[in-house]
């Protein structure tokens, strides 16, 4: 009985330590969790920045940017149509009051001369009354000023544009709207400048401008001494606006600039410098045009790379090849005999191939030598820089862009220019005394011709007669 009394009670035991355990691994637990919680809100994990080499097409962004474009693109039109329509009812709304102006004051003085000189009336003016006809009506006439004419005479004013006001005559011009248009002549207005193609307003891009881009073509840049002679070439992609001063801003997303790039060993970074930008516009013209810029990563000048340098196996194989050509000098001089002073010694066939053998060593290995050296030194560092990285392009010098249409036609117009002047110098040139024989020989070539009999003939002239 105090067996079983034991082993109840060691097994209380067993299970009150089990349940400590487990409760104080449990509290334990939620305390390193807790911590860990609060440690990962007070420093929360920063995002990793995408690697973006190799994933960059020549699509990249395309339907946002032509999202973009198509959506400013209507908002410009909108805009500039209602301006339009603005400017050419205000346009219109002035000519009309300026020509309904004109009609109301000759109407008005020409009812002030009918009025004041009627012909045929023996009347003064202010007592002129209106003939009657044979049945008492009166007709139409000069009356006084002041006094009313009879309704069927009233004086119908015509409008501002020449026609009769709306109702008038309708019974007389039946499946009309009895409108009566008069005669008239309508004038146009225009400039020669307004016929003149109008070149396309670009902005000036001031120096120290710079605008957002990815690389979307890497490059092995040379870094040896003379690197910056042997560049290679680098496309770059515009995104976004190009920042100018004052927060001015132009868009040029999508463009393209390309540059060319050398490698600097020392810093580890590719120098890019840029020669030209291309674009093309929304009215279909082009840009092409160079400019003087640079390259920035990460808020300095040149691109970051990884250095390269392949030459290290040629290296080994030049010392392998000097090591080799040491051993066969070593092989030729200890098959020398060595002998005193006016002593003579005779040299064996063992020893003469045993010379031939190290110096024919030493020689091809100093060859073979010279030749991996010569090989080590046509390899150079080389920086490796690969597609997809975000760059800033900045604008050093200041240029204003403009299209290959527009720079066309200036060209042409300079030349039709210069050919003017040309002519013009050439005609002020000529001698005074060449131009009176010339019109004195025009004069005389047609001097026998009598005007009057030119006249007479043309007068007799019949048709299906020729002239001779």
């Amino acid at each position: 009985m105090s067996l079983n009394e034991n082993l109840k009670t060691r097994r209380t035991q067993l299970a009150v330590l089990s349940s400590v355990i487990v409760i104080g691994a449990a509290t334990a637990g939620g305390v390193v969790w807790y911590g860990s919680h609060q440690e990962q809100q007070r420093n929360p994990a920063t995002a990793a920045a995408p690697n973006m080499t190799g994933v960059v097409t020549a699509t990249f962004n395309e339907q946002v940017n032509d999202a973009a474009l198509a959506q400013q693109q209507a908002k410009t039109s909108s805009l500039e149509q209602q301006l339009a329509t603005l400017a050419q009812q205000v346009t219109q709304n002035k000519l009309t009051t300026e020509q309904k102006l004109t009609e109301k004051d000759a109407e008005i003085q020409r009812l002030n001369d009918q009025l004041t000189k009627a012909p045929g009336s023996s009347q003064t003016p202010g007592q002129q009354t209106p003939p009657a006809g044979q049945n008492g009506t009166p007709l139409p006439g000069p009356v006084a000023a002041g006094q009313a004419r009879p309704p069927e005479y009233t004086i119908t004013p015509t409008s501002g544009t020449g026609a009769v006001n709306m109702g008038q005559g309708a019974g007389f011009y039946p499946g009309g709207s009895g409108q009566r248009i008069t005669g008239g002549l309508a004038t146009t207005k225009f400039t020669y400048d307004s016929l003149k193609k109008k070149p396309t307003k670009l902005p000036w891009i001031p120096s120290g401008s710079f605008s957002d881009a990815i690389m979307i073509e890497g490059a092995d840049a040379n870094a040896s001494v003379t690197g910056q002679q042997n560049t290679q070439p680098v496309t770059i992609r515009l995104l976004g606006n190009i920042q100018m001063p004052n927060n001015k801003e132009y868009s040029a997303d999508g463009c393209f600039v390309v540059g060319e790039i050398w490698g600097d060993i020392s810093s580890e970074r590719g120098v890019v410098r840029t020669k030209s930008i291309s674009c093309v516009l929304k009215n279909g013209k082009h840009v092409d045009m160079e400019f003087d810029g640079h390259v920035s990563y990460q808020g300095k000048g040149g691109v970051r790379g990884k250095p390269v340098m392949r030459n290290g196996m040629i290296v080994g194989y030049a010392g392998a090849a000097g090591l080799l050509s040491g051993f066969g000098e070593g092989i030729k001089s200890a098959a020398t005999p060595s002998v005193g002073l006016g002593a003579t010694a005779d040299v064996g066939a063992s020893d003469v191939f045993k010379q031939g053998l190290g110096g024919g060593a030493s020689k091809a290995a100093d060859t073979l030598s010279q030749y991996w050296i010569k090989r080590a030194e046509q390899y150079h560092p080389v920086i490796d820089i690969g597609a997809g990285n975000q760059v800033t392009v900045v604008f050093q010098k200041g240029f204003r862009l403009e299209t290959l249409e527009d720079a066309e036609e200036e060209k042409a117009k300079e030349a039709l220019q210069q050919a003017g002047n040309a002519a013009q110098g050439a005609v002020a040139a000529q001698p005074a005394t060449q131009t009176t024989q010339a019109t004195t020989t025009r004069t005389a070539s047609v001097g026998n011709i009598n005007p009057d009999d030119v006249l007479r003939q043309a007068s007799q002239l019949r048709l299906g007669d020729t002239i001779n």
